[in-house]
């Protein structure tokens, strides 16, 4: 009798027969599932260096002390916070995590917004609002969208 078990998104096959000292995964199933946990870890470190990029670059152009919307510390922020938000978007990582992405594009869109760049903070902010509101309830993601919009106009 065979159980399909999951490991961190990565399957493997396992065996339930404890009378059979043999059975157990196989040499190639424990490479796979090696594979799968590296590949995992790597996806984290690449996702933890992002958004250390996106919060040096992004205290970096609010030192700055003119106003450049086309600055290299926000263009560097802004492709650092959509590399992790890509990463997220493609593996399913946990609640903090997507909270921690998130949070980091917020903050970027906050200095942004600070600095005298709308659009790319209203970029940003649609970017979260689509990426991971979006994913969890469409309907108030369009709304919050609506309203957001609304908001802009009045203020």
């Amino acid at each position: 009798m065979q159980m399909i078990t999951r490991f961190s998104g990565v399957t493997a096959a396992t065996c339930l027969l404890p009378l059979v000292p043999s059975c157990g995964p196989s040499a190639e199933t424990k490479a796979v599932v090696a594979a799968g946990f590296e590949r995992e870890a790597q996806e984290r470190r690449d996702l933890r260096e992002s958004v250390q990029q996106a919060a040096a670059n992004g205290k970096a152009f609010a030192d700055e002390i003119r106003r450049d919307c086309t600055s290299p510390n926000l263009r560097a922020a802004r492709e650092a916070v959509s590399r992790a938000s890509q990463i997220v978007g493609a593996v399913q990582f946990e609640a903090p995590t997507r909270m921690t992405v998130g949070g980091a594009m917020l903050n970027v869109a906050d200095i942004a917004k600070r600095k005298g760049c709308p659009e790319v903070a209203r970029a940003i902010y649609d970017e979260v609002v689509a990426n991971f509101v979006g994913a969890l309830m469409p309907r108030c993601a369009s709304a919050l969208l609506s309203a957001s919009r609304i908001f802009a106009r009045v203020n």
